[in-house]
């Protein structure tokens, strides 16, 4: 919450560098001042714009000749409408056009995800910052893009494994300064989200690791990111690169290999961890685990040649009836999923109340087990993954609606 909403009473836009200024928005925008005109990189929110170009506009020198967008997500772009003038050129990866159609075109679905997930934290302001508008680059970079501006060039890379597939760094040599967008996810030092739970296309690790590399490969005194403040030191950074990059490619290689080894989804789910010398590297973005499921799904899709039931439309579920009545009814299924709540294990206890929500949808019984099982979970999380903290507690939010409790 604190990521998302930092900035929403900033006025004035704050100077991180001689002729770089930054404002802190859903995702931060930066201007970048030369002796010849500015260059905005990533434009904020629609939300803020008014504020975004008033502010920009008090420490902008010339003309707005660039604004550069490093990807289709409506935090990073907007705002461009707006910010735009008639002479500005908007720049954005290659891949662009086709990842907003299809954010656009899941939308009345997805953004339903997104905001019940968003909503325990930020209520009703998803509602807000979630609107794609309407935004077409006037340049795409295909690869690579040199631009100068006055005295500064600015080198502007593809980098497909960010958090979309359309996602670009800013490179600015002469300062040795990396503008890297949300390529290293919303957290610095951070796991990535190979497959975030509010729906998206699976991220390549590899393409990941490749787009690191790349960065690393620049050598920057200065990496900008598009949340918190810029990072300093090529030592720090290369050293922190190091580390998120080994602990990506220790998780592919542990999956690969776990894979041609014969084991399921589920055991290298719970059996692959990170080796002691990459324990720094958090866990509040991306999760081990779902980084696993991500890449198991990435390299062999959804079908684990586990149950012939994988294969056909009919549910576990389905049987939810059956179930309940050699259980002897749904108390004493509840009563055992309140025992393996008492022995800490409350996702063992939510396949049981599954069963019986199933069976009886107006079960409010169920609906109070479920609650106690979630908030059990919550507690064992301890808040160390953003996602699942989130999701726990829309699921909490939604059990008191339906005890009429919220």
């Amino acid at each position: 919450a604190n990521i998302v909403s930092y900035g929403k009473d900033q006025i004035e836009a704050e100077q991180i560098a001689d002729s770089i200024f930054m404002l802190t928005d859903v995702s931060n925008a930066y201007l970048v001042n030369t002796a010849d005109g500015h260059v905005l990189i990533n434009a904020g929110t629609s939300t803020q714009q008014e504020r975004n170009r008033s502010a920009f506009e008090a420490v902008a020198e010339g003309e707005r000749k660039y604004i550069i967008i490093t990807q289709s997500h409506p935090d990073h772009f907007g705002g461009a409408a707006r910010m735009a003038d008639p002479e500005t050129k908007t720049v954005a990866d290659r891949r662009f056009p086709d990842v907003l159609a299809y954010y656009e075109r899941i939308a009345p679905y997805g953004d339903k995800r997104l905001i019940q997930l968003w909503e325990p934290i930020l209520g009703s302001q998803m509602n807000e910052i979630r609107d794609y508008g309407s935004f077409h680059p006037d340049l795409l970079v295909d690869g690579k893009m040199d631009l100068t501006v006055g005295d500064t060039r600015f080198s502007v890379y593809s980098t497909p494994g960010g958090e979309t597939r359309d996602a670009l760094i800013v490179h600015l040599p002469d300062q040795s300064t990396v503008f890297s967008g949300n390529l290293f996810g919303p957290a610095w030092h951070n796991l990535p989200n190979l497959y975030t739970i509010r729906g998206d296309k699976i991220r390549s690790a590899l393409e990941y690791v490749r787009s690191l590399e790349l960065v690393r490969s620049l050598d920057a005194e200065t990496l900008i990111t598009g949340h918190g403040a810029p990072i300093h030191g090529r030592e720090t950074i290369d050293t922190a690169l190091t580390k998120m990059r080994d602990a990506v490619l220790w998780i592919h290689d542990q999956t690969v290999a776990g894979m041609c080894a014969g084991k399921d989804l589920h055991t290298l789910m719970r059996e692959i961890e990170l080796p002691s010398h990459l324990n720094d590297v958090g866990h509040m973005h991306g999760k081990t685990s779902w980084n696993v499921r991500a890449i198991w799904t990435e390299y062999i899709g959804w079908f684990e040649f586990r149950s012939t039931t994988e294969l056909y439309e009919v549910p576990a579920t389905s049987i939810a009836g059956d179930v309940l009545e050699w259980a002897g009814g749904s108390g004493a299924v509840l009563d055992r999923a309140h025992d393996h709540i008492a022995a800490e294990r409350p996702l063992e206890a939510m396949y049981l109340i599954e069963m019986v929500r199933a069976a009886e949808p107006q079960n409010l019984s169920a609906v109070e087990v479920e609650k106690t099982a979630l908030e059990k979970q919550l507690e064992r999380i301890d808040g160390e993954n953003l996602s699942e903290m989130m999701w726990l507690k829309s699921q909490i939010l939604a059990a008191d609606r339906r005890l009429g409790k919220a």
